[in-house]
C-alpha cells in the first residue's frame, strides 16, 4: 500500500484531533456554558412570583440583600393584614415576591423604595422601625397601584432595625 492510498477518507492519519472534531466540541462546550447560567438565573428569577398564591409577610434582614428572615411578631409596628388575616411567613428572598429595592438593607438615612416588577402580586402594607433610642414605627406609602412601597429616611445617620412587608398574590 502506498502513502496516498493511506492518506485516503477512508483511512485518515492520526493526527490527534481533527478540525472538524475539534470545532463540533468546542461547540458544545460553548452551548453548555452559555445555557448553565441561565437555566439557574431562571430558577432564581423574579419570575416564579406569578406562581405564588394569597398573601405573605416579610420580616427583611438588614444585610445587603434583604434577605427575607423567619417572621417573628414584634407586638409593635407590625405592618395592617388588612384583609389578609394573619398570612404566613414568607420564605426565600425579595426576588421570589418579584420585589427589587432601592437599596440594601444597611444604608443608613435613606429613603427606602421596594418594588415589584414582576408577577401578579401588590403590597398591602408595610414599614420600618427605625434604630432611635426610643424605637419609631414608619409606616410605608402605597403608590403605583400598590407595585410601590416606599419607607421614609429615617433619619440622618439612621436605619430601620426592620422592615416589615405584607404582600398578596
Amino acid at each position: 500500500m502506498s502513502v496516498v492510498e493511506d492518506m485516503t477518507e477512508s483511512n485518515p492519519p492520526d493526527r490527534g484531533l481533527a478540525r472538524r472534531d475539534f470545532i463540533r466540541k468546542a461547540a458544545v462546550a460553548g452551548a453548555i456554558g452559555w445555557t448553565a447560567p441561565l437555566v439557574l438565573q431562571s430558577l432564581t428569577s423574579p419570575a416564579s412570583a406569578a406562581s405564588l398564591s394569597g398573601c405573605y409577610r416579610l420580616l427583611l434582614a438588614q444585610d445587603s440583600t434583604c434577605t427575607v428572615l423567619a417572621y417573628v411578631v414584634s407586638g409593635t409596628c407590625e405592618p395592617s393584614y388588612g384583609a389578609c388575616g394573619t398570612p404566613p411567613n414568607g420564605t426565600g428572598s425579595l426576588a421570589t415576591y418579584g420585589i427589587m429595592s432601592s437599596h440594601p438593607c444597611t444604608q443608613t438615612g435613606q429613603t427606602y423604595v421596594f418594588n415589584i416588577t414582576t408577577g401578579s402580586c401588590i403590597f398591602v402594607s408595610g414599614g420600618g422601625i427605625t434604630t432611635d433610642t426610643i424605637p419609631l414605627c414608619n409606616t410605608g406609602v402605597l403608590t403605583n397601584l400598590n407595585k410601590t412601597i416606599t419607607l421614609p429616611n429615617p433619619g440622618t445617620g439612621k436605619k430601620y432595625s426592620e422592615i416589615r412587608l405584607v404582600v398578596t398574590c
